[in-house]
This record gives structure tokens, sequence and C-alpha cells, in this order.
């Protein structure tokens, strides 16, 4: 029940005193093994938590008492009990009783069928691990033998720990696309850190998804073409040294794959704001020894000095959006199941992505409507900022949104506002292209992870370069 009262605390945090999402549940769960839980489960709790409160009044009204005290709590338990893989509550207590109690009464509440089968389809979601270090395989194994020599306990722990990143290298596959990432099997992926998780602090290893490092991997790949296009005048080529920014950084997987792929040209400019987040990307830094290359900066980038920063020549933005593709957690599985029985159907009647996007996005009340469209006014302010550096060349632009109003309308208008620029076509091999809109019909030069069939969290990518 302990891990249930600390996500209640979490979502009395989120829910009630309005904190930010992500800031609050890193900082409470960084480094914790119930990270991934936790996101899970309270995801959907501030998605259903006014319903839910809602349900718990009319309980309380119905007992003529105030048996449910802890709103956070309930809420927390009742996802557990009727949205979660496992469908039970770990544990006993009051609150568990009484939902217990009242189970068909808060199913009937929620319109949820408490006789379907909802894990029969499972789609479980693959795992992307990045290689920080260099090291091959065969690198790897000659360390283990070397390491196997030595007799204490505390060496045959290396040594374990060295075989579980093999195994973990051996179960992969290499990504198509970008390089360094590798795509593991759920199930193997769980095994592996099912023998021993702390596998997962190694410093050689970062999870990041293929959707997350595609914007830095587009980029430097943008550099690497520049080089020789002779199309392109030569101020629009990346000069021998040069500095990158990344103007939104933490949690700082795109921070140290920028730092990775520079390779000694120059440094990275690391800025957050948020004093929390800050904190987790200078921490994330330095366990991955990037301090040398990487320079984290506790500063808002809208009020950035662009003369203080004259070789910086590349950016990465990758603002504060509505998370809204954010749909297909390994904890929950309803999307994913939604997404199986869609596939099911005629592709003639089949709605495409756009038109889906579309029927979320009105599917929403008014306030939800008019974040989405500020965050997109956010997003706007950013783009227009960088381009006021006196030597940019090139910059990516990417969202874990769905929304048009948060992608391709940010490139449109920031196209209108800055006609030095101009869109690339970004990843030509990639199936997912952007949304052809009236306003921007070369909008399929972006990229999009679909969450309905990609089996990837939904994400956008644009990429743009100087003329």
């Amino acid at each position: 029940m302990n891990k249930y009262i600390s996500y209640s605390k979490v979502l009395k945090q989120i829910a009630v005193d309005k904190g930010n999402f992500k800031t609050v549940l890193f900082r409470e769960f960084k480094g914790d093994s119930k990270l991934k839980e936790a996101y899970g489960i309270l995801i959907k709790a501030v998605k259903n938590y006014d319903k839910i409160v809602e349900i718990g009044s009319l309980i309380n009204q119905k007992e003529k008492k105030n048996i449910i005290g802890n709103m956070q709590l309930f809420c927390v338990l009742v996802i557990e009990q009727f949205y979660s893989k496992k469908k039970k509550i770990e544990g006993g207590g009051q609150l568990k009783k009484i939902i217990t109690e009242n189970k068909d009464f808060i199913a009937s509440q929620l319109n949820i069928d408490q006789n379907a089968d909802n894990n029969s389809n499972l789609i479980k979601q693959d795992v992307h691990v990045r290689w920080i270090s260099k090291d091959s395989t065969q690198n790897k194994q000659t360390k283990e033998k070397q390491v196997s020599k030595k007799k204490s306990s505390e060496d045959k722990m290396q040594i374990e720990d060295i075989r579980l990143q093999n195994q973990m290298i051996q179960k992969a596959q290499p990504d198509d696309i970008i390089e360094n990432l590798y795509t593991i099997n759920y199930n193997d992926y769980q095994a592996v850190i099912s023998k021993d998780s702390s596998v997962l602090d190694s410093t050689d290893i970062v999870i990041q998804s293929k959707s997350s490092a595609m914007p830095v991997y587009l980029l430097f790949k943008n550099i690497i073409d520049s080089q020789s296009n002779e199309s392109l005048s030569e101020a629009s080529r990346p000069s021998k040294s040069f500095d990158i920014i990344d103007c939104c950084s933490a949690p700082g997987n795109k921070t140290m794959q920028a730092a990775e792929y520079i390779k000694g040209r120059g440094k990275v400019f690391a800025f957050e704001k948020n004093q929390q987040r800050f904190e987790l990307l200078k921490e994330r830094v330095q366990k991955y020894g990037f301090e040398q290359v990487i320079s984290c900066l506790n500063e808002d980038f809208l009020s950035v000095d662009v003369t203080q920063y004259p070789n910086v020549e590349y950016f990465v933005a990758d603002p504060s959006c509505s998370g809204t593709g954010m749909l297909n957690h390994i904890y929950f599985d309803e999307d994913q199941i939604q997404l199986e029985e869609e596939n099911l159907q005629n592709q003639q009647t089949k709605k495409s992505f756009m038109e889906r996007t579309q029927q979320i996005f009105e599917s929403y009340d008014n306030k939800m409507k008019q974040r989405i469209v500020g965050l997109g006014q956010f997003q706007l302010k950013i783009l227009n900022k960088l381009a006021t550096f006196p030597s940019i060349k090139a910059f990516s632009y990417s969202t874990c949104s769905i929304h048009q109003q948060e992608n391709e309308d940010v490139v449109f208008k920031f196209l209108q506002e800055n006609k030095s620029f101009q869109l690339v076509e970004a990843c030509p091999q990639w199936k997912t292209r952007g949304f052809k809109t009236k306003n921007l019909p070369d909008g399929n030069k972006c990229i999009r992870f679909n969450p309905f069939e990609d089996k990837s969290d939904g994400f956008f990518v644009a990429l743009f370069q100087k003329k």
C-alpha cells in the first residue's frame, strides 16, 4: 500500500496543486524502479481525476458519512483496480475494501465492462536502447575475460553486470535508420532487467525511444550532407568547428546524443529554466561523463543574449508541448487494443491519422483546446528566438504532440515570419509523413510517429535550414 500512498501524494501535487506533470513525476521518482508504473497510473489518474472524485463523493453520500477521506489515494486505487493490466490492488486497507464492495457501482459509473478480456490482444511495445559507449560487443567481451580473472565478490558482480549488458546487445537488433540505437523485444528486455535492474544504471546505455532519438540524428545527418552539398552557399555549410544549443534540454537524452555526435568539434549548450528539471539534467550529464562537452545553463532560452553565442550554428528545439502523443504505455493497454481493432477494419473505411487527430482535438473541452493553441504560440516563440542567432544554419523542431496546432501550424507560421529559412525533407524512407495542410502543402517533408500504427508514442519532427 505504501507505493499507492506515494503515487497519491504526487497526484495531489498535479491534480490539486496544478504542478507540471513531468516535473513532479521526475522529481519524485527519478532513478526509482517504480517510475514506469507510476507514469502509467498517474497519467490515467489525472485524465480521470474529476470523474473518480465525483464517484467517491457519491459513495460518501450513499453511506451517509465521509468513508473516503483521501480522494487522491482513492483515485489511484480505482485506476489500479479497473485500468491496469493486473486489475488488482496489492495489500489491504479500508479503501480497498470500499472499492471491492462498490465494484459494480464504480464500473458502471466509469462505463467499464468488467467481463471484457482486455489482455487477450495485448501488443507490448518494443524498447529502444541507445549505446553511449563506443565499445563494441567484442571489446565488452574482452573486458569480461579480463575481469573474470579477479576473485573478489565485488568483481563477480562486475562480471555479471557486463554479461547482462552483453545479453541485451545479443538480444537486440540494430535500428534500420539511427546509428547506435537498438530495438529489444519487450519480453527479452523484461527478462534482462528482472534478473538485475541495476543494468539500467550503466553509463554505457540510455533508454531512449526511436522517436526521441530521431530529431538529433536528422540534424547531424543534415550537417554531414551539407558539407558536400554544392547547391548550398558557403554560409549555409557547417564550419570546421561549431557549437550547438538544446533550447529546452531536460531530462537530457537529446542533449547527450548531440554531445556524442559532435565528436570534439565544439560544445553543446543545454538550457533549462525549471530549477528541478535543471538539477536532473545536470545530474545525468555528470553521470554519463559529458561535463567537458555539455554546458548546463539554468536559464530561460527566450531571455538569452544571442550575441554571447557567436559559434552556435545548430539547434535542437523540443519545447514543452501537450504530450498528447504519449498514448502507448507499457503499463496500460487500452489504446493498443484499440489499435489492433482498428487494424482489422477495412482500410477504405478507416479514418486517416490526420482525421483521427482532428477528431480527438474536437473532443476536448475549451480549456484543453486553448492550452494546445497556447502551447503552439509558445513553441513559435522558441523558434523565432533561435532564428535570431547570428550564425544559425539549421535546426530540428520536435514535439510529442499529435496535434496540428503544435506541429504543422507552428512550422507554417515560422516560415511565414522567417523567409530566410526553408523546410528540408526529413528521412525520406520513413513511411509516416507530416500532414499536408492548406497552409503547408509540403507538410509531408516533416515526419510523424503514429501511435496507432507505428507502435510508438506519437511524435513530430521538422528540419529547417538557412537558405
